[in-house]
């Protein structure tokens, strides 16, 4: 039985986002960080936390606020 993700195939929802499946595994695993206009795209989709995709983002927020 395959382990599904709640969002469907990273191929599906890359074709829905217009990029590539294999950036779009990197940006879920936490390798790459999506640009913001991007993340808040997958966020939609996903339901993921904004800040699981950009947590340096998190961090610049914790810093100067």
């Amino acid at each position: 039985m395959q382990n599904r993700k709640p969002y469907g195939s990273v191929k599906k929802l890359a074709g829905e986002l217009g990029i590539n499946r294999v950036y779009l595994s990197s940006i879920l695993t936490g390798k790459v960080y999506p640009s913001i206009k991007l993340a808040k795209r997958i966020t939609k989709k996903t339901g993921k936390s904004f800040f699981d995709l950009r947590p340096d983002l998190r961090k610049l927020m914790r810093e100067y606020l």
